[in-house]
């Protein structure tokens, strides 16, 4: 299923983020995120949602397709998931009947 990976643009992935990521990686055919990161002084690396999406992606040889907007993100998905720090894409997503996974 083509999946919606995003969350906050400074927001950096927990173990039980990285444990519903692997729990879901038999059934994510492609990785759908948008560009949004940000410097961290304090990790010396960019970090947010959307890149690790993209590097959990490329290490598992799922494809990754990066969006300009939020709409042409979920009219190419099927699926969500979202981690904290999204904001507007949740609504698009559920009225467009995505499935919705989020982190406990």
């Amino acid at each position: 299923m083509k999946t919606i990976i995003t969350g906050g643009s400074n927001y950096v992935l927990n173990l039980g983020d990285y444990r519903l990521l692997q729990a879901l990686k038999g059934k994510i055919t492609e990785v759908i995120t948008g560009r949004r990161s940000e410097w961290s002084n304090k990790l010396m690396m960019h970090v947010g949602a959307d890149i690790f999406a993209q590097a959990w992606a490329g290490r598992n040889g799922i494809p990754v397709t990066i969006c300009e907007d939020v709409a042409e993100m979920v009219e190419r998905a099927d699926a969500a998931v979202f981690f904290p720090g999204t904001d507007g894409i949740r609504e698009l997503a559920e009225d467009a009947g995505l499935i919705i996974f989020t982190p406990v």
